[in-house]
């Protein structure tokens, strides 16, 4: 059992959610549903949606240090032996016990401007990851592009085969008519036998590499791999107008992960405002209500416990003057974080200018491959009718008629590689300048 066929049982026994019941088997997944499908199961995806989440998360709690905090605090003590008690004026040989509470409250009415650059900080990396996450649904559709192309080649390829095998036994039908006539000798008959395996070896041959689409498909969606499903590979791609100017421009417009750079770059920004704060001084406030009571005093604890009574309003002022260096260092690591971000954006603006290029010039070539394989094909076409005709009237060999058909179904392989290959790109540059959404 073939790897990919391993992996979809074990998905089905530890059942791995699935689009299944929601998905008919006998209903075709074109290239539109099968987007629909990943976008939903994918296990990337996903895990980009949870950071996306995380994201959110913490830029809540960065608002929540604006807010002050609330502290209870009880205490309880006992001494046992000779306690001096300061309210009798004497020493108790008797166990004294005590206790207080306390209820605080604290809040920083100015952190440097650490706070602001740290929300910054924060709203930046939401933008991060939402753009990460729809670069992750891009890379995803890409997969599924490719798989379904996968599978159309494959069929093709198929029917290329199981054509050939018809032919190849029409042929050893003609044959074996023309060996029972005494008008071709055994040897034709036994050479024809061959040619028929060879056929049939490469069906079961094209056969399993269609198998081997469906099962990544399968894999890839996450489907019930115990179902035959059906799958509707694309024949066209959406049309692209435009020249390389153009065309990167839109890419850079509209790609996830050129979003993500820049608010990579935001995020290392508000980080450096972050570090700066380091060197301005900080302001806190803290208030605060507190009593006591104590077990040696004649006071009843209600009175012990008003008269002890105590409110407090604290404001501390810290003026940082000496850290061992820790903020400039903060500051440099920052600043470094900040150009990192900056050449992989640089970076990122060269490798989608010549990927565009690269596309346009393969798509020229494949435009190209597509004519010369239909040119080969007609040649190939043409030329085995003449040949099949020139075998039955007994001046060509059949030598002659076997080579002339493996040329035919090389030119139709040929064809079928090219168009498979125009599609591709076509599809890669759709995506590129967003024909193929990102987002849901």
């Amino acid at each position: 059992m073939s790897m990919k066929l391993q992996f979809a049982w074990v998905l089905l026994i530890l059942g791995v959610p699935s689009v299944a019941l929601s998905q008919q088997p006998d209903t075709p997944i074109d290239l539109s549903r099968a987007l629909e499908i990943v976008r939903a199961v994918s296990v990337d995806v996903q895990d980009a949606e949870l950071s996306v989440q995380v994201a959110e998360r913490e830029l809540r709690t960065r608002k929540l240090a604006w807010t002050p905090d609330l502290n209870a605090r009880a205490a309880l003590s006992g001494n046992v032996g000779r306690t001096f008690v300061s309210s009798e004026g004497a020493n108790l040989t008797r166990p004294v016990a005590s206790g207080d509470t306390s209820l605080v409250s604290s809040v920083r009415l100015w952190a440097g401007g650490e706070r602001l650059a740290d929300l910054r900080a924060s709203r930046a990396d939401i933008e991060f990851s939402e753009a990460d996450l729809a670069q992750t649904r891009l890379d995803s559709s890409a997969a599924v592009i490719i798989a379904l192309l996968r599978l159309g080649d494959a069929e093709a390829r198929l029917t290329v085969s199981e054509a050939d095998l018809a032919t190849a036994l029409d042929l050893e039908a003609r044959i074996t008519a023309f060996v029972d006539a005494g008008a071709r000798t055994r040897a034709d008959l036994a050479f024809q036998h061959a040619a028929v395996a060879r056929s049939r070896t490469s069906v079961l041959a094209a056969r399993q590499a269609r198998i081997d689409a469906q099962l990544s498909l399968v894999e890839l969606l996450r489907l019930d791999p115990a179902i035959d499903w059906v799958f509707t590979p694309p024949e066209s791609a959406p049309s692209m107008v435009g020249d390389a100017l153009s065309l990167t421009e839109k890419a850079i417009a509209q790609l996830p992960s050129m979003a993500a750079a820049q608010a990579d770059i935001g995020a290392t920004t508000a980080r450096i405002g972050s570090a700066l704060s380091g060197y301005l001084p900080t302001l806190d406030l803290r208030i605060g209500i507190s009593t006591a009571w104590i077990s040696s005093s004649s006071t009843d604890l209600g009175s012990q416990l008003a008269e002890r009574a105590n409110a407090s309003a604290i404001f501390t002022l810290n003026v940082p003057i000496w850290d061992r260096g820790l903020t400039r260092e903060s500051v440099e690591r920052a600043e470094v974080s900040q150009r990192r971000a900056q050449l992989r954006m640089s970076a990122l603006h060269e490798r989608v200018a010549i990927e565009v290029r690269s596309l346009l010039a393969s798509r020229q070539t494949a435009l190209a491959g597509i004519e010369a394989a239909q040119l080969q094909h007609s040649a190939a076409a043409e030329a085995l009718s003449i040949i099949n005709e020139r075998y039955d009237a007994g001046i060509a060999s059949l030598f002659e008629l076997s080579e002339a058909r493996s040329v035919l179904i090389a030119a139709e392989n040929e064809l079928i590689t090219a168009r498979t290959g125009a599609l591709a790109v076509d599809f890669d540059l759709a995506l590129l300048s967003g024909q193929l959404p990102a987002k849901d």
